[in-house]
């Protein structure tokens, strides 16, 4: 079923901050155990975070994560090659996909596994989900064939594309239907991507102002928007939008930060580089004395969290790093769906 939507606004009263208050948040790295890099991508308001990551051995194939309660779970699909995790919401759903043949996407649900596949789709990526169970992703052929965006809701898919794009990666969805994402278009290589934001049956182009490339990555209910961009050095970093005013996110001695979730609480994830290499971060606001500012106030003062890093296409999230060095044992053994039945 075709989702028709040909509205297109470019929003002019979009500000940038040009103040970064980084003491506004606690930084914690997430490093899943001997992985030379790990990825946050997102998390829900009790703070559970999924992710992905590499270890020296796997060479290109990655593993996938949650970390619940200070201890990382094995979340590869049975038997798949490679899975990330790209969902979370507050019931505990899961969503994600597998790097096997052309790949299929999964809904992970009460310890059990259902396939999420847009009808007649080469390949279909799953890549978030809202509280109420709505999925967006991307389906499509091959990553550098383009792509179509998607919405599904109780096994009904319609497509979701920005007009006139070769390729439109919807990443994140709030419980109001709000969806962000980016969009780009193809020559001979995939042009810089533009944010997103589709609200009331209307594209909204959300660039950060002056960056050469953009990319909104999740939308909490407050309509808070995280993501990141490059400046005109191609340097990345992260950002919020909130009220209509952006700040910039950049780790504290991060090279490269990218911010790709943010839950209901102003909690945020994303991914950093820095010299010892590429880790995840949940940064956390930290409130001000004697008072408890509304999340719009803290993600307005906010600064310095999240890292990303080779974001690609339909599964831009695929690529994004964690990291956490905890002091009591870390690694469970347990498998994925074991954790919810715990």
């Amino acid at each position: 079923m075709r989702f028709q939507v040909f509205a297109v606004v470019t929003l002019g009263l979009l500000h940038a901050s040009n103040v970064l208050l980084a003491d506004q948040f606690t930084f914690t790295t997430l490093d899943f155990p001997e992985a030379s890099v790990t990825t946050a991508i997102r998390i829900n308001s009790a703070g559970d975070i999924v992710g992905l990551y590499f270890t020296p051995a796997d060479g290109y194939a990655h593993h996938a994560y949650l970390f619940r309660n200070g201890m990382f779970v094995n979340g590869d699909f049975p038997g798949a090659g490679g899975t990330a995790l790209t969902g979370i919401n507050d019931s505990g759903q899961i969503v994600g996909f597998t790097e096997d043949g052309l790949g299929f996407s999964f809904l992970l649900s009460a310890g059990t596994y259902t396939t999420i596949a847009f009808p007649g789709a080469k390949r279909t990526d799953a890549d978030g989900m809202s509280n109420s169970g709505q999925i967006v992703g991307e389906y499509g052929g091959m990553y550098l064939e383009g792509g179509h965006g998607f919405v599904e809701n109780n096994g009904i898919y319609r497509t979701i594309d920005f007009p006139g794009a070769s390729a439109t990666s919807p990443l994140g969805i709030n419980d109001s239907g709000q969806i962000v994402g980016e969009f780009a278009n193809f020559n001979a290589f995939r042009s810089n991507p533009h944010a997103f934001l589709w609200s009331d049956g209307t594209f909204h182009i959300i660039d950060y102002p002056g960056s050469l490339d953009s990319t909104a990555a999740d939308i909490n209910d407050l309509g808070q928007i995280v993501g990141w961009y490059s400046d005109e050095g191609y340097v990345r970093h992260g950002f919020v939008l909130s009220a209509g005013i952006f700040s910039t996110i950049d780790v504290p001695g991060a090279s490269a930060t990218g911010v790709a979730g943010i839950n209901n609480l102003g909690q945020i994830v994303g991914s950093y580089i820095d010299p010892a290499g590429y880790h995840g971060f949940l940064a956390t606001p930290v409130p001000e004395p004697d008072s408890v500012p509304e999340p719009d106030s803290l993600l307005l003062l906010g600064s310095g969290v999240a890292g990303a890093i080779l974001f690609a296409t339909a599964a831009r999230l695929r690529t994004v790093l964690t990291s956490f060095r905890p002091s009591s044992p870390f690694a469970s053994t347990a498998s994925l769906p074991d954790a919810f039945n715990n």
